[in-house]
């Protein structure tokens, strides 16, 4: 007996915008405030507490703005991680491919109407430009929901041989 088990994984570092930079430099800037402020105010005893506090509480949240994303594809089922400066990760779900409406390119116009009939919105790419951007539209917790994500080309091309029909490479 043959067995045509797919398995692939992609993993998709998502470059840091100008928005994220200014919000982690905010941050740090208002942890030095605030630190200040407590060293001022919270004495020799309540000032250093806070002040650890606020090291470990900014690292960390500083920290959590590195992402990535992995796409992972077993047979019919595609799982997105999000995977947190390289130390945390979390599922965020799992697709059936065989239950998804369609996957196209988010360029190809003639299935534009059909990516943007989409209620909620969830992008998992790298936020590069000049990259293969594709979108998968299907139900999520009861919403019509458009994935946006960045397969390699081996990718696409095993999502294809599970829902031939629906994905338009």
């Amino acid at each position: 007996m043959i067995f045509n088990d797919v398995f692939k994984e992609q993993l998709v570092k998502v470059k840091q915008s100008g928005k994220t930079t200014v919000k982690k430099a905010l941050l740090i800037v208002a942890a030095v405030i605030i630190g200040f402020l407590a060293l001022l105010l919270g004495g020799a005893f309540l000032g250093p507490i806070v002040i650890v506090a606020l090291v470990f509480g900014t690292s960390y949240l500083v920290k959590s703005m590195n992402l990535e994303y992995e796409y992972i594809l077993t047979n019919n089922e595609l799982d997105i991680d999000k995977i947190m400066n390289k130390e945390r990760r979390k599922r965020c779900f799992t697709i059936d491919i065989n239950e998804i409406d369609i996957m196209a390119n988010i360029n190809n116009d003639m299935y534009k109407a059909q990516l943007d009939r989409a209620e909620k919105t969830i992008d998992v790419s790298s936020n590069e430009e000049d990259k293969d951007i594709y979108a998968i539209i299907f139900i999520l917790d009861d919403v019509l929901t458009k994935l946006i994500f960045e397969p390699n080309e081996e990718m696409r091309k095993a999502i294809y041989r599970q829902a031939p029909s629906k994905v338009h490479l």
